[in-house]
């Protein structure tokens, strides 16, 4: 272990033929000496000791700012960061070990994530502390740039991005451990406690709005119908925004299942992908697995018109549905609506989201049970692709009965 010192190197006279020289030894990341070097410093007259001492100082200081001080290579945050490619999808050895350790259907990082991440760190991170040496960055360091950010952004968002930089290094923390069980590098991130955060619900609509939102009258456009129907699918479903999007023909499944003399017939939307519009591509959900969500017959047949061929996408202004709405289209349209039935929606913070909040509140008032709705919002780490038949009797006719539900009253209003 290193011992206790006031200052990184230690200055010394050594005394050569002509003159004296001053010298000096700075200390490695194990805390030992490094051998002696030259400032190039003396003096030949004792009155010049002083003076000629201050100037070694003074030269010693400029190599210490400039992180040249040491002869040990010292690497830089932003050096190491880029040396790995660290939150490149493709190129980095951490992203690749994450996804090797995961199965594809529920990868462990995304490339969506990545690319956040790589924005954090290049616009939030490497300008505070990219030309410092990593292993010379502190729990102090870190805790001064938290509360920095906080004044800039959100503590949630503040929050996030201390959890990239912490990833960084504590990534850098495992490389010297597996290669020096004794390493004493540690991730100064460990000391700092996050900010607290106030939970920002989001706005909860009534049923009664809900059901003028879903009233069909005054949509008469095909471009209307199609964001009509996106947004109903939304409500009676439960799916986030870019799974609206993202949602393609081959998710719409109908499905005959026997139990004993009689055959059921059902329709589920499967739901495993969202469209990200930065990528321009359908990525896995938030929560990475497979939601099989069924809706009701009358729901089902008013996809019909766009059900036109494989692998394209459901709600689409597109001529062969190559491309999806996109989710600020959508998100506008609704609003709009809002708008146009006196639904009060700012002050609330009523979202899109809210649509998926909606879900959960017409189920519960179907007494479907909590553990039920778990499995279907994609808030309960079980799949039930494997045992969809067990759910069959209760579960799913539960769902759909809900929706049959709240529907059927509504027209009947």
């Amino acid at each position: 272990m290193a011992r206790f010192r006031d200052n990184e190197y230690i200055l010394f006279p050594r005394t050569l033929k002509n003159k004296t020289v001053w010298y000096y030894q700075a200390y490695g990341t194990d805390g030992k000496r490094l051998p002696a070097k030259s400032t190039g410093i003396g003096y030949t007259r004792k009155k010049d000791e002083v003076k000629s001492r201050k100037e070694a100082v003074a030269y010693c200081q400029e190599l210490l700012e400039k992180n040249r001080l040491s002869k040990e290579k010292v690497v830089t945050l932003a050096q190491w960061v880029e040396s790995r490619y660290f939150w490149d999808y493709r190129r980095s050895s951490y992203v690749r070990a994450i996804l090797a350790r995961s199965s594809k259907e529920k990868p462990g990082i995304t490339e969506n994530y990545c690319n956040g991440a790589t924005q954090i760190t290049r616009d939030h991170i490497l300008p505070y502390h990219g030309d410092k040496p990593i292993e010379k960055i502190t729990p102090l360091d870190c805790e001064d740039l938290l509360f920095k950010w906080a004044n800039q952004v959100s503590h949630k968002t503040a929050n996030n991005w201390k959890s990239v930089y912490s990833t960084i290094l504590g990534e850098y923390e495992r490389i010297q451990k597996m290669r020096d069980t004794t390493a004493a590098y540690f991730n100064p991130w460990r000391m700092v406690r996050p900010l607290s955060v106030d939970k920002n619900r989001y706005g909860a609509l009534s049923i009664d709005e809900v059901e003028k939102l879903l009233e069909d009258s005054g949509i008469s456009s095909d471009k209307d119908r199609i964001y009509y129907t996106a947004m109903k699918v939304a409500f009676m479903a439960g799916l986030r925004i870019g799974e609206v999007c993202g949602l393609f023909t081959d998710d719409v499944i109908d499905s005959e299942i026997v139990r004993g003399d009689k055959t059921v017939t059902l329709s589920y939307l499967q739901i495993s992908k969202q469209y990200h519009s930065k990528l321009k591509k359908r990525t896995p959900v938030k929560d990475k697995g497979i939601r099989e969500i069924p809706i009701m017959p009358e729901l089902r047949e008013e996809l019909n018109c766009y059900m036109t061929g494989p692998e394209r996408f459901v709600f689409s202004h597109h001529p062969r549905q190559e491309t999806p709405l996109t989710a600020n289209r959508l998100r506008e349209w609704m609003y709009k609506r809002m708008d146009e039935m006196g639904i009060e929606r700012e002050g609330r913070n009523i979202t899109f989201h809210s649509a998926r909040r909606f879900f959960n509140t017409l189920l519960r008032h179907n007494g479907v049970s909590d553990d039920v709705i778990r499995k279907f919002t994609g808030h309960d780490s079980q799949e039930m692709t494997d045992h969809y038949t067990d759910y069959l009797p209760e579960d799913l006719r539960q769902i759909a009965e809900a929706q049959k539900n709240f529907l059927t009253s509504k027209a009947g209003a």
